[in-house]
């Protein structure tokens, strides 16, 4: 594995793709057409990779394809699916290219549920069990996360995973599995904001992705959160 393979002019690619083949509730699968009104609107981006749902079960193999692609033109993928399973796809690309061992996770649920399969609930389990990741978890109201491990050495890349339902529902509810949030606990976009800055201070991002928006059922003003949300992603790439 190489290091230093992004550049600090390095351009962000976004990898738009709809399936939701292992969540129990479809929706994150039919938001083509709001990534399409809103990446018009996002500075610093290259054109989108539009991975066709047409392809169905190929689909995870695809975005590993797309992104390893991405990372070898010299760019930074992010994904904008789609269930959270698909974050995997993801991560095994990014880890085949670089020395990657923390995730940093903007998530209501950990989605570290043991299971035979992989799918949206036990996508961070496989990542910690397979690919060997340290998960570092911002907004959680799920119990039975297992702690992140301190890494032995200092870290150099990391990657940021999204999840739409970290957002407070009573402010944003285009997402299939909304939890409240804690009296001690803010889940804004401000705070989200500033916590994505804070990790692009200290780490190369090195890949991301926003997944489990219901984008086909976004109100206006769920839409322009979400334009703020993917904007300070793609500063925070660019750093």
């Amino acid at each position: 594995m190489s290091h230093g393979l992004v550049s600090r002019q390095a351009r962000v690619r976004p990898i738009v793709c709809e399936w939701d083949a292992s969540s129990t509730k479809p929706g994150p699968s039919q938001n083509s057409e709001a990534w399409q009104e809103l990446l018009p609107r996002i500075k610093s981006i290259s054109k989108p990779i539009v991975v066709n749902r047409r392809l169905g079960e190929l689909i995870p193999a695809t975005v590993t394809s797309c992104v390893s692609a991405v990372l070898a033109n010299g760019e930074v993928p992010l994904l904008l699916g789609g269930d959270h399973r698909l974050s995997y796809s993801s991560l095994q690309a990014v880890n085949s290219h670089v020395d990657l061992s923390q995730v940093h996770q903007w998530d209501a649920h950990h989605d570290h549920h043991q299971s035979l399969t992989l799918n949206n609930y036990s996508v961070f389990h496989f990542a910690q069990s397979r690919l060997g990741m340290n998960i570092f978890r911002h907004g959680l109201r799920e119990d039975g996360a297992p702690p992140a491990q301190i890494p032995e050495r200092p870290e150099k890349h990391v990657y940021v995973s999204i999840d739409a339902d970290y957002l407070d529902p009573q402010d944003f509810a285009s997402v299939s599995y909304p939890l409240p949030v804690k009296p001690s606990m803010r889940c804004d976009i401000e705070t989200l904001l500033s916590e994505v800055e804070e990790v692009g201070r200290n780490f190369e991002v090195i890949g991301g992705d926003v997944v489990e928006w219901c984008g086909h059922r976004a109100t206006e003003k769920e839409k322009e959160i979400v334009r703020r949300l993917v904007q300070g992603v793609v500063d925070c790439i660019g750093k």
